[in-house]
């Protein structure tokens, strides 16, 4: 997670999965390299929230679920990060008193176990930040409150489903559900070097006749400008068209260059910041999800 908050650049993410010590985790976790049979998490409970230094970038979440979805392996949502908790103790009120303050102010600086384990309920007394505002607001610390029953989830205002960071969560998981590559195709960086390209990151997954591409931006660079990107010659052999599922307006078409397939963006193709972008072949790729906000691979 140190690419996706800014702490490292791209390419030490793409070095690490090269790297003895990767390789060292996947032989003794599974006795073979087998990328796609491992869990893939951003945050658990024994991490501090990804947001914990910076509570009010909901775009770094929306990054992150970018690679947790598209990147080898199984994906994990640790609760609340579909709802940007960032276990900030100081969003809201602290009922109690003055004693019961003192208290949660030096539990909250002793360490960061109880702001991974914030309340997920509105009815509970332990309900800290968010990196969503309507959730943010209803932050507060009651102590001394007897834990109440929650509405039903659909009905829970801690658990909202309008807002951009769990739809963003949702539609990536049914990309990767749809798209067959995302789940068990090989890896392959395509730009993970900096420079001109800011950090992006820019990568392939690939199975047989069926290449996908990603590409993300954390946000902390600027936007990168990309003319042009290298893909897979074997499943790339004529000119085609590339569609992000996430943004149909954006395209590019493949050419052959120097005896390799190449994939470039007519005009060139600007990356915001906090977004990603999945390219599939048009071939692959079905009908805009009103819905969901995105197009899904084609079934077979």
């Amino acid at each position: 997670a140190g690419y996706l908050i800014g702490q490292h650049p791209a390419k030490k993410l793409a070095d690490f999965y090269a790297s003895s010590r990767y390789g060292l985790v996947v032989n003794q976790t599974l006795g073979q390299a087998n990328l796609n049979s491992l869990w893939t998490l951003l945050e658990c409970h024994d991490w501090p929230r990804m947001l914990t230094t910076m509570p009010h970038r909901p775009e770094v979440l929306i990054a992150g679920f970018g690679w947790l979805f598209t990147s080898p392996g199984i994906p994990i949502i640790y609760y609340g990060l579909e709802q940007g908790f960032n276990g900030n103790c100081g969003a809201g009120t602290i009922f109690g008193g003055a004693l019961v303050a003192a208290e949660v102010a030096e539990l909250c600086e002793e360490g960061d176990d109880a702001k991974k384990r914030q309340d997920m309920f509105v009815g509970g007394p332990w309900l800290l930040g968010s990196a969503v505002p309507e959730i943010n607001k209803l932050a507060r610390i009651d102590a001394a409150a007897i834990p109440a029953l929650s509405p039903p989830w659909r009905e829970d205002p801690f658990l909202r489903t309008d807002h951009q960071v769990y739809r963003t969560a949702r539609l990536a998981a049914a990309l990767r559900k749809s798209c067959a590559p995302l789940r068990s195709g090989s890896l392959v960086w395509r730009s993970a070097e900096g420079g001109a390209n800011g950090n992006l990151l820019a990568y392939s997954r690939i199975l047989p006749r069926f290449e996908v591409l990603v590409l993300i931006n954390p946000g902390f660079t600027g936007a990168p400008f990309i003319e042009q990107l290298e893909m897979d010659s074997e499943v790339n052999q004529g000119v085609g068209t590339y569609v992000n599922a996430l943004d149909p307006s954006q395209t590019g078409r493949t050419v052959w260059v120097g005896g390799r397939a190449v994939l470039v963006f007519t005009g060139g193709l600007m990356v915001d910041g906090g977004t990603f972008a999945v390219f599939v072949h048009q071939d692959r790729l079905g009908l805009w999800d009103k819905e969901l906000g995105t197009a899904l691979c084609k079934a077979g």
